[in-house]
Protein backbone atom coordinates (compact mmCIF):
# COMPACT_ATOMS: atom_id res chain seq x y z
CA UNK A 1 0.00 0.00 0.00
CA UNK A 2 2.80 2.47 0.77
CA UNK A 3 4.57 1.68 -2.68
CA UNK A 4 0.91 2.55 -4.46
CA UNK A 5 1.59 5.18 -7.58
CA UNK A 6 -0.72 7.42 -9.50
CA UNK A 7 -0.39 8.21 -12.86
CA UNK A 8 -0.91 11.35 -14.69
CA UNK A 9 -2.24 9.67 -18.03
CA UNK A 10 -4.70 7.59 -15.58
CA UNK A 11 -6.17 10.83 -14.22
CA UNK A 12 -5.59 13.49 -16.10
CA UNK A 13 -8.23 15.46 -14.80
CA UNK A 14 -6.16 15.52 -11.06
CA UNK A 15 -4.57 18.84 -10.78
CA UNK A 16 -1.18 17.14 -9.02
CA UNK A 17 -0.93 15.65 -13.20
CA UNK A 18 0.04 19.25 -14.34
CA UNK A 19 2.39 19.78 -11.67
CA UNK A 20 3.95 16.39 -11.83
CA UNK A 21 7.37 16.04 -13.30
CA UNK A 22 7.92 12.44 -13.42
CA UNK A 23 4.26 11.67 -14.32
CA UNK A 24 3.60 9.85 -11.39
CA UNK A 25 3.03 10.18 -7.45
CA UNK A 26 2.91 8.44 -4.27
CA UNK A 27 -0.97 7.52 -3.99
CA UNK A 28 -0.79 7.51 -0.03
CA UNK A 29 1.47 10.82 0.72
CA UNK A 30 0.34 11.89 4.12
CA UNK A 31 0.55 7.94 5.08
CA UNK A 32 3.68 7.37 3.33
CA UNK A 33 5.66 10.15 5.59
CA UNK A 34 3.84 9.66 8.85
CA UNK A 35 4.78 5.20 8.27
CA UNK A 36 8.68 6.66 7.60
CA UNK A 37 8.18 9.27 10.52
CA UNK A 38 7.50 6.58 12.53
CA UNK A 39 10.40 4.02 11.28
CA UNK A 40 12.71 6.82 11.73
CA UNK A 41 12.04 7.70 15.50
CA UNK A 42 11.94 3.62 16.18
CA UNK A 43 15.39 3.27 14.57
CA UNK A 44 16.63 6.30 16.57
CA UNK A 45 15.15 5.17 19.92
CA UNK A 46 13.43 8.51 20.83
CA UNK A 47 9.68 6.23 19.80
CA UNK A 48 9.00 5.52 22.99
CA UNK A 49 11.76 6.57 24.91
CA UNK A 50 9.34 7.51 28.18
CA UNK A 51 9.16 3.85 28.87
CA UNK A 52 13.36 3.20 29.33
CA UNK A 53 13.67 2.18 32.49
CA UNK A 54 16.61 3.39 33.08
CA UNK A 55 15.20 7.32 32.16
CA UNK A 56 12.70 6.92 35.25
CA UNK A 57 15.63 5.08 37.40
CA UNK A 58 16.72 8.55 38.75
CA UNK A 59 13.41 10.93 38.56
CA UNK A 60 9.91 10.34 37.21
CA UNK A 61 9.58 11.14 33.41
CA UNK A 62 7.01 14.24 33.05
CA UNK A 63 3.83 13.35 31.61
CA UNK A 64 3.62 16.55 30.00
CA UNK A 65 6.98 16.66 27.69
CA UNK A 66 5.15 16.82 24.43
CA UNK A 67 5.56 20.40 23.42
CA UNK A 68 2.30 20.99 21.36
CA UNK A 69 0.35 20.32 24.56
CA UNK A 70 2.43 22.51 26.43
CA UNK A 71 5.98 24.31 25.89
CA UNK A 72 7.31 26.96 28.09
CA UNK A 73 5.00 29.50 25.97
CA UNK A 74 1.84 27.64 26.24
CA UNK A 75 0.63 29.46 29.34
CA UNK A 76 1.45 32.28 27.31
CA UNK A 77 -0.50 31.64 24.26
CA UNK A 78 -3.22 30.54 26.27
CA UNK A 79 -3.58 34.29 28.13
CA UNK A 80 -3.23 36.29 24.58
CA UNK A 81 -5.95 33.93 23.47
CA UNK A 82 -8.59 34.47 26.77
CA UNK A 83 -7.75 37.86 26.26
CA UNK A 84 -8.00 38.39 22.74
CA UNK A 85 -8.91 42.24 21.78
CA UNK A 86 -5.93 43.64 23.32
CA UNK A 87 -4.21 46.70 21.96
CA UNK A 88 -0.16 45.33 21.27
CA UNK A 89 0.84 47.06 23.61
CA UNK A 90 -1.59 45.80 26.20
CA UNK A 91 -0.71 42.40 24.92
CA UNK A 92 3.04 43.16 25.64
CA UNK A 93 1.89 44.49 29.04
CA UNK A 94 -0.13 41.27 30.05
CA UNK A 95 3.20 39.22 29.37
CA UNK A 96 5.74 40.94 31.10
CA UNK A 97 2.80 40.68 34.31
CA UNK A 98 2.26 37.10 33.30
CA UNK A 99 6.16 36.34 33.53
CA UNK A 100 6.65 38.33 36.80
CA UNK A 101 4.12 36.88 38.52
CA UNK A 102 5.73 33.46 37.67
CA UNK A 103 9.13 34.55 38.71
CA UNK A 104 11.17 33.41 41.92
CA UNK A 105 9.70 35.88 44.03
CA UNK A 106 6.98 38.01 42.45
CA UNK A 107 6.08 41.22 44.47
CA UNK A 108 3.18 43.05 42.88
CA UNK A 109 2.19 45.52 45.44
CA UNK A 110 6.16 46.85 44.44
CA UNK A 111 5.18 46.74 40.94
CA UNK A 112 1.77 48.55 41.36
CA UNK A 113 2.94 51.36 43.26
CA UNK A 114 5.33 51.75 40.85
CA UNK A 115 2.65 51.82 38.05
CA UNK A 116 0.56 54.36 40.40
CA UNK A 117 3.81 56.91 40.88
CA UNK A 118 4.21 56.69 36.57
CA UNK A 119 -0.05 57.31 36.19
CA UNK A 120 0.33 60.34 38.56
CA UNK A 121 3.14 61.84 36.68
CA UNK A 122 1.25 61.46 33.27
CA UNK A 123 3.79 59.57 31.54
CA UNK A 124 2.95 57.21 28.75
CA UNK A 125 4.06 53.20 29.25
CA UNK A 126 4.71 52.91 25.88
CA UNK A 127 6.87 56.21 24.51
CA UNK A 128 8.69 57.59 28.12
CA UNK A 129 9.59 60.50 26.06
CA UNK A 130 5.70 61.67 25.55
CA UNK A 131 3.42 63.21 27.99
CA UNK A 132 -0.14 61.90 27.81
CA UNK A 133 -2.07 64.21 26.05
CA UNK A 134 -5.63 65.42 25.54
CA UNK A 135 -6.96 64.05 22.61
CA UNK A 136 -6.82 67.03 19.09
CA UNK A 137 -9.63 68.61 17.00
CA UNK A 138 -10.62 66.77 14.20
CA UNK A 139 -9.78 63.34 16.50
CA UNK A 140 -12.87 62.85 18.30
CA UNK A 141 -16.49 61.75 17.55
CA UNK A 142 -18.48 64.78 16.17
CA UNK A 143 -22.29 64.16 17.88
CA UNK A 144 -23.24 66.55 14.39
CA UNK A 145 -21.90 63.71 12.19
CA UNK A 146 -24.17 60.88 13.15
CA UNK A 147 -27.69 63.48 14.29
CA UNK A 148 -29.16 65.53 11.05
CA UNK A 149 -32.13 67.34 10.96
CA UNK A 150 -32.86 66.43 7.21
CA UNK A 151 -34.71 63.27 7.34
CA UNK A 152 -33.27 60.40 5.25
CA UNK A 153 -35.57 59.27 2.80
CA UNK A 154 -36.30 55.54 3.44
CA UNK A 155 -37.88 54.40 0.29
CA UNK A 156 -35.88 53.33 -3.34
CA UNK A 157 -38.13 54.97 -5.86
Amino acid sequence: MLAERTYAKDHPDDPKAATSRSGWWWTHLPLRRAYFRLERLFNDGTLFCLFDPTLSAHSPVPRDSDRLEGGLNAALKRMLVNHRGLPEAHMRRACEWHCYMHSAKPDPAHILKQHDQNTKTGTNHDNNDEPMSQPTLGTGIDWNEFHTATRYPDTTD
